[in-house]
């Protein structure tokens, strides 16, 4: 499911345009930005993806930690 960019940005507790930035140079791994038509710019953040690098279960190691439990 979608997530809207002023949704996400509220509870990182960061601007929106500094959310869209961090998207454009791939800082944030649950969001996805390509370009349109033109020089507008399109973002897609997936909530689940989202909830689960809010948590801290995003990353490198992630599946090690799960074998080890």
């Amino acid at each position: 499911m979608k997530m809207r960019v002023e949704e996400c940005a509220q509870r990182m507790g960061i601007s929106g345009q500094a959310l869209r930035i961090g998207i454009q140079r791939g800082r944030f791994p649950f969001g996805n930005c390509w370009k349109g038509s033109g020089t507008r710019l399109y973002y897609y953040i997936n909530r689940a993806d989202f909830e689960r690098w809010e948590r801290g279960d995003w990353g490198v190691g992630n599946e090690e930690k799960e074998i080890e439990e």
